[in-house]
């Protein structure tokens, strides 16, 4: 279980893992996240970004969603870095659309967790509990791109609220 799980408000009871459960604790972790529209501006800063930071070492943390999180874990996987998928659900894939790009990280040495009974449906508030997983298993947060009442800007609150830094 990690300690940076543990030490946030309202800690998960249970966190259901699927590969390398060394990435729970690795501190060179980074979440790398934005909007699931977003524009071609912000697709370039995404795949640079995560390109340079999984080729240095840095576990790329995202929620696996269309837009900034797929760029960002499809780009550390092709420089063959580590990265981290953080799910509603380990069965049902959410959105179904990324279930290739959930078993590649998987595959390639990467880690898939959720809070959440496998065979949970997704409900919104869901998305918002698992954005506090994000701030708390990265040593920063780093948004691309979002709007302002975006689910973006829940990770940020939290990130604020758990003491990271945000870029």
């Amino acid at each position: 279980y990690p300690k940076s799980i543990k030490e946030i408000v309202n800690p998960s009871c249970l966190i259901f893992c699927l590969g390398n459960t060394h990435l729970l604790n690795y501190i060179n972790s980074i979440a790398v996240i934005g909007t699931r529209k977003c524009s071609e501006y912000g697709e370039k800063i995404a795949a640079g970004v995560s390109k340079y930071f999984a080729s240095n070492d840095i576990n790329i943390i995202s929620g696996l969603a269309l837009g900034i999180d797929t760029i960002a874990h499809e780009q550390s996987l092709q420089c063959n870095g580590k990265t981290t998928g953080i799910l509603i659900d380990l069965k049902q894939i959410s959105p179904p659309k990324n279930k290739n790009l959930a078993r590649k990280i998987v595959q390639n040495g990467g880690l898939l967790i959720a809070e959440n009974i496998p065979g949970t449906l997704p409900e919104k508030y869901h998305y918002i509990q698992r954005n506090r997983l994000q701030a708390a298993l990265s040593k920063l947060v780093f948004i691309i791109e979002a709007d302002k009442d975006s689910g973006t800007k829940t990770t940020a609150d939290h990130a604020i609220k758990q003491g990271k830094q945000i870029f």
